[in-house]
């Protein structure tokens, strides 16, 4: 399809300044991808969307030369190309941390690690 990356997720914070008027999700499915050297964003403007439902795209970055991914696997002390692991029982596991690596002709490599905290203590 002419795509060489895509990371597509639900993320949570999609504040609703309308909530009086207008009742939707503050969840909000968004898709990365590059796409010929382009990082597009998309979003949808619900959260299950139907498969006519056109996606809101804003091109976020050009000239790009590589977009990598990577996810740290607490369990396994490894770096993993894909998440969740192939383990089933583990499926709803976050990863610790989140690699995010640019490598942009105009900005050159821009690599971010994203911390994910554990959830709360149990109360037991």
């Amino acid at each position: 399809l002419g795509q060489d990356f895509v990371v597509e997720f639900t993320r949570t914070g999609w504040s609703n300044p309308l909530a009086k008027y207008h009742k939707r999700s503050e969840e909000q499915r968004v898709r990365y991808s590059l796409e010929e050297g382009v990082l597009i964003r998309e979003h949808w403007l619900a959260l299950d969307r139907a498969p006519n439902m056109t996606a809101q795209r804003t091109v976020l970055m050009q000239n790009i030369k590589r977009l990598v991914v990577r996810y740290y696997d607490a369990n396994t002390q490894e770096w993993l190309s894909n998440w969740p692991p192939q383990d089933e029982a583990r499926r709803n596991d976050p990863p610790r941390v989140i690699e995010i690596l640019i490598d942009s002709d105009t900005l050159g490599e821009i690599r971010r690690l994203y911390g994910i905290a554990e959830g709360p203590p149990d109360a037991g």
